[in-house]
């Protein structure tokens, strides 16, 4: 494979964060964005469920009949103490949503912060109220006994006012993506069931990482680059998606493995044909580009080289995320080549949910 001899430009991060929610106090809808993801991404997960770290937020379990007991989680603003809940959640936004639902709990009302399209059909199979996000008047008048986000810039910006309403838990956003969870399995006391979602993804892993390496398509380059408007974007080694090659025995080109750890990385269009130039392509659609992929670049021919566009949900963080990435490599690799679509999704989540319950 061709290795990039050019200078590319590269974007010192890929969005700068959105404007405050507390500044928002409206109706703007933030936009979804690769932007919203860059402050969501994870650290390197352990490659096996045996190197997570025991040693996760604190927790007593109260006895029958005793009021439950007060934990205390350390989150993207410090130490945070309350009394676990699981009923009464307001969510902030799509992600945390999501490790909520793995958790098996439904939270009275969504925030629709990242507006993810591939999220949508699993909001729609729950009870909970979906809203554009809003005030913090707005927020208060659900009546929440507890907010959680993923803690991006925003959510981060409007602590002060959302502390005003209940107590409110956001969970480190570049962190990786099994440790937010347990953040959220601490404080509404589902602690076993977090480490039951972490475990499925992380055997998943394991198994596809095996199943390649017995069919000999272990080791080989992997790009991934989605269109942004005009603009093209490669996942960089800390958002979810690179982990998970990595994990999967799969290398970057010398850009893709961006040493400085910026998630997403502007690739010039001058490098598209070099950067797809890979044993394995992967073209997520901007939702801004009306489902617009890199290979309806004219430059770019991947021919036979094993490749698919898929779904934007690849840049977000959390199990249903790592389950759709999954999924994708494995039918382009050793399946029929058919990536996820939005009609998939359900199903994909099913199948998520029983590989948590099988645990």
């Amino acid at each position: 494979m061709k290795r990039p001899t050019s200078r590319s430009f590269r974007a010192a991060a890929f969005v700068v964060a959105l404007a405050a929610l507390a500044a928002a106090c409206g109706d703007d809808d933030p936009a979804s964005e690769p932007t919203a993801s860059a402050a969501v991404s994870e650290g390197s997960p352990p490659e096996t469920s045996s190197d997570v770290p025991d040693d996760g937020p604190p927790r007593t379990v109260a006895e029958p009949g005793e009021p439950a007991a007060e934990v205390t989680v350390v989150d993207a603003v410090g130490e945070v103490s309350l009394t676990p809940t699981d009923t009464g959640i307001y969510v902030l936004d799509e992600n945390a949503a999501v490790g909520l639902l793995t958790l098996g709990i439904e939270p009275i009302a969504i925030a629709r912060f990242y507006q993810d399209v591939a999220v949508a059909p699993v909001l729609e199979l729950t009870d909970s109220n979906t809203v554009e996000p809003g005030s913090i008047e707005a927020i208060a008048a659900t009546n929440p006994e507890l907010i959680l986000g993923v803690g991006h810039p925003s959510h981060i910006e409007a602590r002060p006012q959302l502390e005003g309403v209940t107590t409110v838990v956001t969970p480190d956003g570049a962190s990786y993506w099994g440790d937010q969870l347990r953040v959220f399995g601490a404080v509404t006391g589902t602690d076993e069931r977090a480490e039951a979602v972490v475990s499925a993804v992380e055997t998943r892993v394991q198994e596809l990482r095996s199943a390649l390496v017995e069919a000999g398509l272990d080791g080989g380059e992997v790009s991934i680059i989605q269109t942004f408007g005009t603009d093209y974007y490669t996942y960089g080694p800390a958002t979810l998606a690179g982990e998970l090659m990595a994990a999967l025995g799969f290398t970057r080109s010398e850009l893709q493995s961006d040493p400085d750890g910026v998630r997403f990385i502007q690739v010039a269009p001058e490098l598209l044909a070099e950067e797809t130039d890979a044993d394995l392509v992967f073209a997520p659609a901007g939702s801004d580009s009306d489902g617009v992929s890199v290979f309806d670049n004219p430059t770019v021919e991947v021919g036979d080289t094993p490749s698919g566009v898929v779904l934007e949900v690849w840049f977000q963080a959390h199990a249903l995320a790592a389950w759709v990435i999954l999924d994708d490599v494995e039918a382009v690799l050793l399946g029929d080549g058919q990536t996820t679509t939005l009609e998939d999704v359900p199903a994909v989540w099913n199948d998520l949910i029983a590989a948590v319950e099988a645990q």
